[in-house]
């Protein structure tokens, strides 16, 4: 029963894989937008990146695969031999997750359902990445893609989402603002609405979430929403 059980996976991946990276049916889906939030990372640190997707409620999804390019002295952190992610709820538990590290700052991530379940919602977070510097990367601004985005319909079409650039700013840990999820250089209540509102869900394209995650438990929930409601209240 092992076996066949196996075998019938190595099957799927093989009849998947190839349809999803080469696509027989194409085709350029204006409605699916993807997009990624800038990352704030102290030298030698971790923080989180979130791929999300915005798309129509009409077809059904149940594949993705996207290529992401980062700059050098930046990689996926890796936990003993294993890339570290999470999905998010949109997707199922059963998902099956396959990482190609091409070596050169390029990985590419292909997801697909085990048990044949949708994407859900129209709008928020796919998957989490572990973004890692090097400890010798120097202060400034650097720039990764998210590339290649392709879903796969419950039908066997292959629809194109948009590339999506996305800012990694590397800088010294003292100039760190824990709460300063917008950058503009104060914690108030704006920071708290903002991470009210990305914990739920909603897309924001300036959100840092390394700020937002104050726990360091690698998700954005009440507990952070609260811990920086607390910094705004210290600070009057």
């Amino acid at each position: 029963m092992r076996y066949l059980r196996r075998l019938a996976c190595c099957f799927l991946w093989a009849t998947l894989l190839p349809l999803m990276a080469q696509g027989a049916v194409i085709h350029r889906d204006t409605t699916v937008v993807v997009s990624t939030p800038s990352v704030r990372m102290v030298h030698g640190g971790t923080a989180n990146l979130s791929i999300q997707m915005e798309n129509n409620d009409e077809t059904e999804y149940n594949g993705y695969q996207f290529d992401i390019q980062l700059p050098q002295g930046v990689a996926i952190a890796k936990n003993d031999s294993d890339f570290i992610y999470s999905l998010s709820k949109r997707y199922d538990e059963k998902a099956k997750v396959r990482i190609q590290d091409y070596e050169d700052g390029c990985y590419r991530f292909m997801v697909i359902s085990l048990s044949d379940s949708i994407i859900t919602g129209t709008d928020g977070e796919l998957i989490s990445l572990v973004l890692q510097t090097d400890s010798t990367l120097e202060t400034g601004t650097y720039q990764g893609t998210v590339f290649n985005f392709k879903l796969s319909s419950r039908i066997g079409v292959t629809f194109m989402g948009n590339d999506a650039a996305f800012d990694i700013l590397i800088q010294d840990q003292e100039t760190f603002l824990m709460g300063d999820v917008n950058h503009d250089g104060i914690v108030d209540i704006s920071d708290v609405m903002m991470t009210v509102n990305y914990s739920v869900g909603k897309k924001l394209l300036d959100f840092y979430i390394e700020e937002a995650e104050t726990n360091d438990d690698g998700e954005i929930d009440i507990v952070d929403v609260m811990n920086i409601l607390n910094i705004v209240v210290r600070k009057y």
